[in-house]
């Protein structure tokens, strides 16, 4: 029996279940080098290896990890997981990086059930699958262990799609049972799942359902838990320090943000190039001015209305752009989100959308005839997506290839080459430390944290006189600083000077500083 004659004897259900294996085959071997990474300085540290909630896991400390906000956000099964793990492997960074790609995996194979139950066509599901498995831009939410909220909340989101879609065909009580729980744990995983209730009529939609009244009761008991959810997220998020923050961020500006974020996601998902783990968007808008906002605000609210156009013509175009768009939502800086603007994480379950426009497509174009070079073609574009991810995941190997991959990119990005400035130093790398602050001084000389840090620097090689010198320009350019203050105190102690340290520590203790409590790194959510 030759190799043709056997695939025609092949059901179309052992081709489904032999391609999806090929697929987490291949996702497994794109992936493996984050099984060899470590923790990363950022969130890392505060989420999980310095974690006193991780470490403590116990019965007596569970009902305090569901009834308190973590670094300003309510993502309670995340830490559990994270203590689960710590209790079965101590601190081995390669145990939580395999617990993000056995979520992921998981996750392709729900993307595939979901998709092959929404559209009967396995050939569909199977390429979404595809380009979920092995797309680039996913690399950051699988292979960062901070961003297991990103794949956990994804397992659930897809769970409950899945349970609704199977109600929807079967009208099982029980599967709807099954989707209300999977939101509810896909919410308890992180706040972006809180757009499900949206997805639900996209699905009923596309699958012909009118609206009814029937339809509009079995959504409420969803409904309810968004609205509960989106209460916890804003009082998590607008809290303490940040209570004022909207204020910053006039409305006007936020719309801007989210149209230019719009168009970078959908650049991304189709052209993942460049791809990096910091985006200097700022930078991109000083550049430019207004205009590039003001273009792409407009490009974005064109395409809604185009897309709108088609929802009665092409229910397929019409579900996966909304879906992509509701989705992102959370991510557009309507609402302010953190202090990074646009990240790739972001687009790990809006990217579906877009997969699922092009598995869509694909039939309906003229050279379908041409089926064999048609999937040639596909074969080498989630091939070369897979190599891509593999080299993604190498960056990733610890904090200075992170950052040196982003310095790469973008060699100006003071806060990162700050950062990696901080790694060389803890690492007592000193002259590639100092490289690194002094070339932030040279092109930002208002950027204090460079300066503070190379003064600790100085202390660190017994240079106090030339760190007081740094901590003193520190307080010239931020005269309410109270590491400054702080970290001036120790070098005064160092020299002797007893009195002037004294009187900075004093500052410090007014200004609610901790001396010495570590290197002056930009602090945010970055989640």
């Amino acid at each position: 029996m030759n190799i043709f004659s056997l695939y025609r004897r092949l059901t179309e259900k052992q081709m489904a279940a032999g391609c999806l294996a090929a697929i987490l085959v291949a996702t497994v071997i794109a992936y493996s080098p984050v099984l060899h990474a470590g923790f990363i300085s950022i969130d890392d540290g505060m989420l999980v290896s310095h974690n006193a909630l991780v470490a403590g896991l116990s019965l007596k400390s569970l009902p305090g990890l569901f009834t308190s906000f973590y670094g300003r956000l309510y993502h309670p099964l995340v830490l559990l997981s994270y203590g689960l793990e710590y209790r079965m492997f101590g601190l081995e960074p390669g145990a939580y990086h395999a617990v993000n790609l056995m979520l992921h995996l998981a996750n392709v194979l729900l993307v595939y059930l979901f998709f092959a139950l929404l559209t009967d066509n396995a050939g569909s599901a199977l390429l979404v699958a595809a380009l979920f498995a092995l797309h680039p831009q996913h690399v950051e939410s699988v292979a960062w262990i901070s961003e297991r909220k990103d794949v956990l909340y994804a397992f659930f989101f897809l769970a409950s799609l899945a349970f609704y879609i199977r109600y929807i065909r079967r009208g099982a009580g029980r599967d709807y049972c099954l989707s209300f729980a999977a939101f509810l744990l896909s919410l308890l995983s992180k706040p972006m799942a809180i757009t499900l209730p949206l997805v639900l009529p996209l699905c009923d939609y596309y699958l012909g359902i009118r609206f009814e009244r029937k339809r509009l009761v079995e959504k409420t008991p969803f409904v309810v838990l968004f609205i509960i959810f989106a209460v916890i997220t804003h009082r998590g998020f607008y809290s303490g320090d940040y209570r004022n923050l909207p204020a910053l961020y006039p409305l006007y500006k936020n719309f801007l943000a989210a149209g230019f974020g719009f168009l970078f996601y959908l650049g991304k998902i189709i052209f993942p190039r460049r791809l990096s783990f910091g985006y200097p968007f700022l930078d991109w808008v000083t550049a430019s001015g207004p205009f590039i906002l003001i273009g792409a605000s407009v490009f974005a609210v064109l395409t809604v209305l185009a897309a709108l156009g088609f929802a009665r013509r092409d229910r397929a175009l019409f579900f996966g752009f909304f879906f992509f768009l509701v989705t992102l939502s959370p991510a557009l800086q309507l609402l302010l989100s953190g202090m990074r603007f646009v990240a790739d994480k972001y687009s790990y379950v809006p990217a579906l959308g877009i997969f699922f426009l092009v598995a869509r497509a694909l039939p309906r174009l003229p050279v379908v005839k041409y089926r064999v070079a048609l999937g040639f073609l596909l074969l080498l574009v989630v091939t070369g997506f897979g190599f891509a991810s593999y080299g993604r995941c190498r960056v990733w190997k610890n904090s200075v290839s992170l950052f040196t991959d982003i310095l790469e990119k973008y060699p100006d990005y003071s806060i990162y080459r700050n950062d990696r400035g901080i790694e060389y130093l803890n690492a007592g790398q000193y002259a590639e430390a100092a490289a690194d602050f002094q070339y932030i001084l040279r092109h930002d000389a208002g950027f204090w944290w460079a300066r503070l840090n190379l003064g600790v620097l100085y202390m660190s090689a017994g240079n106090y006189q030339r760190a007081i010198t740094c901590f003193d320009e520190v307080l010239l350019m931020s005269p309410a600083n109270a590491q400054g203050y702080a970290r001036r105190a120790e070098a005064y102690l160092a020299l002797g000077d007893y009195r002037r340290a004294a009187r900075d520590t004093a500052r410090s203790g007014q200004l609610d500083a901790k001396p010495g409590e570590g290197l002056a790194t930009i602090t945010g959510v970055r989640n």
